[in-house]
């Protein structure tokens, strides 16, 4: 059987036995839009305080943002600019 799957930005064609089992990996629908996710999590996070809270503690400067490899299914340009 022929298949279709992702490779970088492109679709290829992979030819595998008719008897092979196929899995298909499905991400699930967000629950809310990635920027109001993310900003619901440096507001709101989990056994630490609020990201303003932080920052207000540390002198003042820039600060880094670090972001996973383009690897990752990540939706930055979704969120980063709200951040």
């Amino acid at each position: 059987m022929n298949v279709r799957a992702l490779s970088g930005r492109e679709e290829i064609l992979l030819r595998v036995p008719d008897d092979a089992d196929l899995f298909v990996s499905r991400y699930p629908a967000p629950a809310a839009p990635a920027a109001d996710l993310v900003l619901e999590a440096v507001r709101r996070p989990v056994g630490a305080p609020p990201l303003r809270e932080a920052l207000a503690s540390r002198r003042p400067g820039e600060v880094v943002v670090v972001v996973s490899d383009v690897t990752r299914p990540v939706p930055y340009r979704d969120f980063l600019t709200a951040l």
